[in-house]
């Protein structure tokens, strides 16, 4: 299990943080590799043989586009392991791609949440005084981890002072 739990005395409170491995899966970046690098070889081929060679041209063009883009997830991947923080009175998730910030989420903000259900996946979405964010059930390593964050937000959102509950407009169940 990736979840890692640590106490720190932090002035007048002890926080306790949980964190969470939340990254793209390997099976998936492999496998988006291998389509893209044989679609790329299949419309080059084409696009030799083929009187309609432009619109098999483009097609090359943009299969190799987006597997140079899985290259450099590959590459951010193996050099750094991102991990979704919450402790007692935030949460920071990390961004996934090419900008490398964290986004910190002060549980006193958020006003709104919402989760969507795609195919096998989930996505919380936190809206909060300076945007939004979401949380991918996909980008953990379990769904019970993803279960685990969304009651730790519901119980820290529930625990905040009464002048802040009224604010939320909506509770997940």
């Amino acid at each position: 299990m990736s979840k890692q739990v640590r106490r720190s005395r932090t002035s007048f409170f002890i926080t306790e943080e949980r964190k969470y491995k939340y990254s793209s899966n390997w099976r998936v970046m492999v496998l988006s590799l291998l389509m893209f690098g044989g679609s790329s070889l299949l419309f080059y081929s084409k696009a030799v043989n083929n009187d309609a060679n432009v619109f098999y041209r483009m097609l090359f063009l943009s299969s190799i586009i987006i597997g140079i883009m899985i290259l450099f997830g590959i590459y951010f991947r193996i050099k750094k392991t991102n991990y979704l923080i919450i402790d007692d009175f935030k949460i920071i998730i990390p961004l996934l791609g090419f900008r490398r910030e964290f986004t910190t989420i002060p549980f006193v903000s958020i006003f709104e949440i919402n989760e969507t259900q795609v195919n096998n996946g989930h996505v919380l979405t936190l809206y909060f005084e300076n945007g939004k964010r979401n949380i991918v059930s996909n980008l953990l390593s379990n769904k019970n981890e993803y279960l685990e964050i969304k009651k730790l937000i519901l119980t820290k959102i529930n625990e905040r002072p009464t002048s802040h509950k009224n604010v939320l407009k909506s509770i997940l169940h």
